[in-house]
Formats: C-alpha cells, structure tokens, sequence
C-alpha cells in the first residue's frame, strides 16, 4: 500500500497520514493520550480493506475486552460509511464478529484451544475463577509458612525478626505479589535458579553501587541548573550578591564525587543562607521559590545517604543474600504446590495460557508458519512493553508486519527494525 498524496481537506495531520500508509515494516505510533491514536489505527485498517486485504488475514490486539468493544464499533461504523460511499464491503462487515479483534490473553486461549491436541490438553480449557485462586494461593502459602515454624532455620529467624515486625501478613501479601509479578517472566525456574549467580556476583553489583551513585549526580546537576536559571534570571546587586553567597554555601556538593564527600553535604541545608529583606521584590520572590526547591532536593539526597563507602554497601548488600535466598525457597515451594494444583483441577490462568501459547508456536515450526503466511498485518492498540510473554508470543507469529500504536513515556520498547 503506496502513501497517496494527502488531499487539502484531509482531517488527518502529515504525520497521521503517514501512520495510517505506511508500511514494509514494524511500525511503532507513538503519541500521548487523546491524540487521536487509535483513531489513526482503525483508519489504517479501513484503508487495507478498501484496498482488498481482508478482514480475516489481520490480528488486532488490545489490553482490555472494552478497547476490543470499541475497536469492533469503530470498524463497523467506519464500513458501513465506506459500503455507503460504494466500496465492495459487505463481506467484511459481515465477518466483524468472527474477526481476531481481542485482547492478547482471549487471542492465545483461542489459540490454545484451537490447537489443544498438539499440547496434549482437553479441548475445554477452563480459566481459574480469580476468588478461588487466590483463596488457594493464600492457604498454599499459610500451609508453607507453618512448615518453617515447625522447623525453624536461623534464616527463617531472621527474615521473621527483619520484616514481620508485628504478624506474618504482611511479609506474606509481599511474597504473592512477588509471585504474581514472576508469572511475567518466560522462564520462572531458569529465572530463580540463576537469580544468585546474576544479581550476587560483584560485578553486578558493583554496577548497582554507580547507578546509585548517579542519582546523587542528578540531582546535584538538578541543583546546578536552579542556580543557573537564578543567574539569568536577577539583575539585583543585593540579589546577586546573595546569589554568589548561595553558590559558595553549595560549594561541598558540586565537588562531591564518593560516598564520603555525599555524607559531608547531609546537613547543608543549614548553611544555605537567608535571603536579604533589601532588594528587587519580583526577582526575590522568584529566588525564594527556588532556594525552597533546592531545599527540598537537598533533604532528598539526604535521606539517600545511607552508606559510609561503597565497600560498605557492597558488603550490606550481600549479607541480605541468606534471606534471598530463603525467601526463593519459599516462592520455588509456592510456584509448585500451586501449578500442582491447577493441573490437578485442571485449571488454568491467562497467563498460563500465554505460556502454553509460547510452547505451542515454539515446537511447532508448521503452526507458526501457517500463521505468518496467512496474517497480513498484527496490529496492536495502546502498546505497552510490560510483558516479555507477551512480546516473545508476538515475535513468534510476525514477520516484520506488526503495527503498534501506545505512549512511548509507558512503552520504550522497539521491534527489530521498528
């Protein structure tokens, strides 16, 4: 599909117009709420119908049943325009119903289900009720929990004697949304039984030790730039005068390079000094302001200092490796028991479903092919980059063909040659 010239009257901007044509490869939209995004992607769909794709050859994806609703609304209304105007459409606004316009989790249970005799499941695949779940959940980690009491390790003692300062409940709440927050991951196994060897080794840590290290440099440059804007900004002697003074008081930070010199600036607050009674009202009122967002920064940079040196955070942060390590054992006992039960009830979450999707395109090379051959385009409405599932499952079926519309201050992610 060529990029027509853009009409004089068109109501789309130069770059909606682009969007909604162009194409030879993964696209990403980006652009924030409000701005007519989704818009632009049932446009373009409308536009590959006119032009003789059909309906079923597309696989829209959305995050939520309701933006699936409202997809298949606009697509209708938008046929029924074109029908209207004398396009040839019938036979696609009849299929709307029947057409892969769904969220991520419903594409992979149809999928799942569709294929099941290849993965050795029954055909009715039933999803978990949520109540039941996580009521099953809580009693697996109760039952896990009474374990470590009845044969209590020294780890055991002091992971209770850190974190659960008046009962287990809240330790434990932690645990199952660390649990949840897993279920993301692709490999979970591989994931906890390399976690030791890649977040425990010095190397990484001592990468950790510069990222922390950086956020003092931020907000130290932060400061830097409120001097600066002060500096273009008065004109007043007395101001100026003040302002060279505020500079100096600030001196020890702006050398600062090491835990140590960070740890001498904890209490400069107080040495910043007060603002004169005497000079230009307006421009004094504006260095009020920003001398109480330097204040401000300076309390947050000191309530981040928290280590003498870098050795004594490299050594904190591994004596927190017995506890990480229990609290692992923990979450493998957990993940087990409670896949046990599942397959026991047969039982299933979405993303459970995702993984058997993953598995499914993974070990049948003929599947996935089927799928690429015969998909024109996947196109997905308010793309996130929150799920590795998610995305592994979409480079399985694509083929330099995926069209993503979203917020890039919520999705940083880009496709291969996108």
């Amino acid at each position: 599909m060529k990029i027509p010239i853009k009409p004089i009257n068109a109501r789309w901007t130069d770059e909606q117009w682009f969007a909604i044509y162009a194409t030879g490869t993964n696209i990403l939209v980006s652009a924030g709420a409000g701005s007519g995004k989704t818009a632009v992607l049932t446009e373009r769909i409308i536009q590959k119908l006119k032009s003789g794709v059909k309906l079923s050859s597309l696989i829209v994806l959305t995050f939520t049943k309701a933006a699936a609703n409202e997809m298949k609304s606009r697509i209708r209304n938008e046929l029924a325009k074109a029908i209207k105007e004398g396009y040839p459409l019938e036979e696609e606004f009849a299929y709307i119903d029947q057409a892969s316009i769904q969220t991520f989790d419903a594409f992979s249970l149809s999928l799942v289900r569709k294929y099941h005799y290849k993965l050795n499941l029954p055909k009715h695949i039933t999803i978990g009720d949520k109540v039941i779940l996580e009521k099953t959940q809580i009693e697996i980690l109760d039952q896990i929990f009474e374990e470590y009491y009845q044969n209590p390790t020294q780890e055991f003692i002091n992971f209770l004697s850190t974190y659960a300062l008046k009962d287990d409940q809240e330790i434990k709440k932690y645990i199952l949304s660390m649990c949840s927050k897993l279920q993301l991951v692709i490999d979970v196994d591989g994931y906890l039984e390399t976690f030791s060897q890649r977040f425990f080794n010095e190397e990484f840590i001592k990468e950790r030790i510069k990222e922390y290290l950086d956020l003092f440099k931020a907000y130290k440059d932060k400061i830097k730039l409120r001097l600066e804007k002060l500096a273009a900004t008065i004109s007043d002697d007395v101001l100026c005068n003040h302002l060279e003074e505020l500079k100096n008081s600030l001196s020890p930070l702006f050398s600062a390079t090491s835990f140590y010199d960070y740890i001498q600036c904890q209490n400069l607050k107080r040495s910043i000094p007060r603002t004169p009674s005497n000079g230009d009202s307006e421009e004094k009122n504006i260095l009020k302001k920003e001398k109480d967002l330097i204040k401000k920064d300076l309390e947050t940079l000191s309530r981040l200092v928290k280590y003498d040196s870098e050795e004594q955070m490299l050594d904190e942060i591994l004596q927190t490796k017995p506890i990480c390590m229990l609290l692992i054992d923990i979450i493998k006992k957990f993940m087990t028991r409670y896949n046990q039960f599942k397959h026991q009830n047969h039982l299933y979450e979405f993303m459970d479903i995702a993984k058997l999707g993953i598995k499914l395109l993974k070990e049948n090379d003929d599947l996935r092919e089927y799928i690429k051959l015969n998909t024109h385009e996947i196109l997905i409405d308010e793309y996130q980059d929150t799920s590795d599932i998610q995305e592994e499952f979409i480079s399985l079926i694509s083929n330099n063909n995926v069209y993503m519309v979203g917020d890039i201050k919520q999705s940083i992610y880009r496709f291969r040659n996108a």
